[in-house]
Parts: structure tokens; sequence; C-alpha cells
């Protein structure tokens, strides 16, 4: 399957999916694509549900994010910790 076909399937914006890689997509675009595909987010993202491989990935992530995505991640985190 090409992402052209799966772009025009789930009716996201030609090209928007080679963007990703760049672009971090919305949640309704990744949810379209696990929807198509009969999957869950979670899998589709490869949550294994393994705390260590999960850590990894997470630290993983910040070498792509900006220092703006980890401040706000790191006040989710917090309002996690405290049970919000």
């Amino acid at each position: 399957m090409s992402i052209r076909k799966l772009e025009q399937d789930i009716g996201i914006a030609d090209k928007s999916i080679s963007k990703w890689d760049k672009m971090m997509p919305s949640i309704d675009k990744v949810e379209k694509v696990a929807k198509y595909f009969g999957v869950t987010v979670d899998s589709l993202l490869g949550y294994t549900g393994n705390y260590d491989d999960d850590l990894l990935k997470l630290m993983d992530m910040a070498s792509w994010l900006s220092k703006e995505d980890i401040v706000a991640l790191l006040v989710v985190a917090e309002q996690l910790k405290k049970g919000k």
C-alpha cells in the first residue's frame, strides 16, 4: 500500500504522513491510521507494556523534542505524580 492511498482512504491531506518524521501528528490522525489497520494506538506506536522499554523510548524521544516540548512533558509528569 502506498502512503498516498492510505492518506486518501482515511481522509487526511496529501503528503501529511511523510511529514510525521519531522513533525508529530495530531492524535486524531494517529487514531485514524490505527482504526484503518484494525489495531490500537498503543500497538501502532509500539507500546509493549514493558516499563524498561517504555523508559528507553521516552529517553530516545527526548533527543528530537524541542525544549518547550520537554518542559510541557515535565509539567504533565508532575501532575501525574500528584495524582491529578
